[in-house]
């Protein structure tokens, strides 16, 4: 009788195996530790609305990155433009802010920071300006300050005063000018405690974006030590929750109307470790984070001449990010830095199509073979779909009505199974990880003789 082995085979049966007789130098091949991932669905850009599409295409053709890239760059830095603007009240009356997370996965040399300069240069165009402004601010701040200084010790000195005149003369003097806002609308990393501390004095929308996210997921905030604290603090603020912090020392701190959108672009590896961490899962901030992990387009990106169209619209893009940057913000009567926007209601045909969804979502979440394994992903696809819905309509001048088909495609599209098995990846046990270097370092050096 001729002993067969079994062989993993991608191109064969269902469950990618094959049998090979005894002798067969197939069967000598190892089995893979893991299978193979299927590629990833093409983006839907045409779902981004006509000024957001148009600029994906276009940055997507500039740089030479995969279009999914390419929207997460525009996607991401549109929610920090709009998200101080409004919020959306979803069908069963919450109401739940326009910020968004976003993390892409891609190699070194795959241009993460090429396609999000391309489409953060509003941004970083408003932060120049907000840096010019407050040159001339903290002049009349300081000015302000010292006179107000004077003025209180010489209320508190005069001697003439009862406690009541003293008391009336402080009240009348107020209380000491504040500070000009911090000149900046992102940062590359952050930490719990330096968020709240300097949020008090920063402007109340503001987005954390690098593209090394290294930087972040491996950064203080994200240390063994903090990591739970820094995601109940994101989560929170993603639900649009205040920012609450109690310290002996410095006291209690209390931020109400603040809003953070995020954009990381990691490296696999680095993305394994944060997207694969069964602490940042059970918490809830992963289901909060909208993922994309694109094929890489090296090799094929050979030297073409950029398109003066692209060029435009790209323009045409930023100059809407920008007058959305320097819109008058809804704040709270008297506050510079706490927001209260208005809500964006859903119609009636809109909220059925999101209940619809809802529904279909939820019947999956209880099978293996459907949704289970990312049940806490697909608990908020709804929710993800209605905060992304406005974002669309700020370039196309339709408010949160009768778009959410497109904002479903959105949401379908996240490579739900791809990005969360390469990153569970992580989670296999160390002598797992080092057979599979063992493996790949014989298959390099050639079979056995």
């Amino acid at each position: 009788m001729t002993a067969a082995f079994r062989h993993f085979d991608p191109g064969s049966d269902a469950d990618g195996a094959s049998w090979y007789p005894a002798g067969d130098v197939r069967s000598l091949q190892p089995l893979p530790l893991f299978p193979p991932l299927p590629p990833a669905e093409p983006y839907p850009v045409d779902a981004l609305g006509p000024l957001l599409s148009r600029t994906t295409s276009a940055i997507a053709r500039k740089v030479q990155v995969p279009p999914a890239m390419a929207a997460q760059s525009v996607l991401a830095t549109a929610a920090l433009a709009a998200q101080a603007l409004g919020d959306v009240r979803l069908p069963y009356g919450q109401v739940r802010p326009l910020s968004l997370y976003f993390v892409t996965v891609a190699v070194s040399g795959d241009r993460k920071s090429s396609s999000d300069n391309e489409a953060l240069w509003p941004v970083e165009r408003r932060e120049k300006k907000l840096r010019e402004e407050q040159v001339e601010e903290m002049k009349d701040w300081r000015a302000s300050r010292d006179a107000w200084s004077a003025e209180h010790k010489r209320i508190e000195g005069d001697k003439k005063l009862g406690f009541s005149e003293r008391k009336d003369a402080l009240v009348m003097l107020g209380d000491e000018p504040p500070k000009p806002l911090a000149p900046f609308l992102t940062t590359g990393d952050l930490t719990l405690e330096g968020l709240t501390k300097n949020w008090a004095n920063a402007h109340a929308a503001l987005g954390v974006f690098s593209a090394e996210g290294g930087v972040f997921v491996g950064g203080y905030g994200m240390s063994e030590d903090n990591r739970l604290r820094t995601a109940a603090m994101l989560s929170e603020v993603w639900d649009g929750k205040p920012v609450k912090r109690v310290r002996a020392l410095d006291g209690v701190t209390i931020l109400p109307g603040r809003r953070l959108s995020m954009h990381i672009m990691v490296q696999p590896g680095a993305a394994a470790g944060f997207l694969g961490n069964s602490i940042l899962k059970d918490q809830g901030l992963l289901s909060r984070v909208l993922a994309a992990a694109p094929e890489s387009l090296a090799g094929t990106r050979l030297h073409r001449d950029v398109d003066p169209a692209d060029d435009a619209t790209i323009r045409h893009y930023g100059a809407r990010i920008l007058a959305l940057l320097e819109s008058p913000l809804p704040t709270v009567e008297g506050s510079a830095n706490e927001l209260d926007p208005p809500s964006l209601s859903i119609d009636a045909e809109a909220a059925a199509a999101l209940a619809a969804f809802s529904d279909h979502v939820e019947r999956q979440v209880g099978s293996m073979e459907g949704l289970k394994p990312i049940s806490d992903f697909a608990a908020k696809a709804a929710e993800h779909a209605a905060r992304r819905q406005p974002h669309r309509g700020h370039d196309d001048h339709h408010a949160h009505h009768g778009r959410r088909p497109r904002a479903r495609r959105l949401v379908r599209h996240r490579d739900v199974a791809a990005v969360p098995s390469r990153a569970s990846r992580s989670q296999a046990p160390p002598r797992t990880g080092a057979a599979r270097l063992h493996a790949e370092a014989r298959r390099r050096r050639g079979p056995v003789q």
